[in-house]
């Protein structure tokens, strides 16, 4: 079978390098005798593994992404970019997530990867487990372990990714800010990450945007007063007296009387 290396060299030719036979060489793809590797076959316009990306959003729509590796990250980048305009999610977030799928799966395997969204979550499903006796707690910490070094040699190269290990790292990151965060599981030979929709809850409510920067300050204090909010985030009072009215009846938070003094905190 023929070769063609389209994405790539395009990727090459904007940094400025040909992608001769020579670079192939040196980046593992093809061996020093001419033939193509196992990541020259991935990183080639004739990859026969793909991702499914189904939009439960959008009535289950299944759409396959094909062609080589690189190809498939550029593709999806723009819809994980649109995802993160309509639907609010980290864009680092999911970029990680997604550059993790298709880093890190077990290519020795011929299903799919498989990326779902739904209304409340989007799930990255990939082939391969966690390496060795690495655990789900372990990758948490910030440990990592390479399963696929020369695509990630590429990647790095091309400067899709940086290749630090700090990918896991980098969307605890990404949600530090919500009472949510990513899920990941490892099951028989499965790896999959799970991205909850970012929105802002407490007690199991949703809140708008409007009200979160009010909610994190009573958080940090325990209770606050109507001046204290004013001062802190530099809001105008008849903003606050509206917010702390909206949340009152919303029940997100309660009043307290002490004589004259009148104060709030999270209900």
């Amino acid at each position: 079978m023929e070769y063609s290396f389209t994405q790539l060299e395009k990727e090459f030719d904007r940094l400025g390098i040909e992608l001769t036979d020579e670079k192939l060489v040196e980046l593992n793809m093809l061996s020093s005798d001419g033939e193509i590797t196992y990541e020259g076959k991935l990183l080639s316009d004739q990859c026969t593994h793909e991702i499914k990306f189904i939009d439960y959003t959008d009535d289950g729509k299944v759409e396959v992404v094909t062609g080589s590796l690189i190809t498939q990250y550029i593709i999806l980048k723009e819809k994980m970019i649109q995802i993160s305009t309509e639907m609010k999610y980290s864009i680092k977030a999911l970029l990680e997530v997604l550059k993790n799928m298709i880093l890190h799966r077990d290519y020795s395997y011929n299903g799919d990867s498989i990326i779902r969204i739904y209304k409340d979550r989007i799930e990255f499903t990939s082939l391969g487990g966690l390496i060795g006796n690495l655990t789900v707690e372990g990758i948490e910490l910030g440990i990592s372990v390479q399963r696929n070094s020369n695509l990630m040699k590429v990647f790095q190269e091309v400067g899709i990714t940086k290749g630090n290990g700090e990918g896991i790292q980098e969307m605890l990151s990404a949600y530090k800010e919500y009472k949510v965060k990513p899920i990941f599981k490892s099951i028989g030979g499965v790896f999959q990450v799970i991205l909850p929709r970012p929105e802002y809850t407490i007690n199991g409510k949703v809140i708008s945007d409007k009200y979160r920067r009010v909610l994190d300050f009573m958080e940090s204090r325990g209770t606050v007063t109507n001046k204290d909010i004013q001062e802190h985030l530099e809001l105008k009072s008849t903003s606050v007296v509206n917010y702390l009215k909206e949340m009152l009846e919303l029940e997100l938070i309660e009043k307290i009387r002490d004589g004259r003094n009148i104060s709030y905190k999270i209900k």
